[in-house]
């Protein structure tokens, strides 16, 4: 995932992320995101998390499953 991907495309694809999520460490409509990457998945203190996410706790951000979760959230 990683070999492939395109930082630029990537910053304007995010834009639309920025709407709930932030990366300055401050939690928005969305957990912050800095640090996702290896991070226990629903482990943001003081987020409100969907009871989905929170039986995917014991897992942790890879860029494999954040690239499948963020290509289809719902599956």
């Amino acid at each position: 995932v990683l070999a492939s991907a395109d930082a630029a495309a990537g910053e304007k694809i995010f834009a639309k992320c920025k709407a709930c999520h932030r990366v300055d460490g401050t939690n928005g409509t969305g957990p912050y995101l800095n640090g996702i990457v290896g991070k226990a998945k629903a482990a943001t203190a003081d987020f409100a998390y969907s009871e989905a996410l929170l039986a995917m706790a014991a897992d942790s951000w890879t860029p494999d499953n954040l690239n499948a979760f963020l290509t289809s959230p719902k599956a």
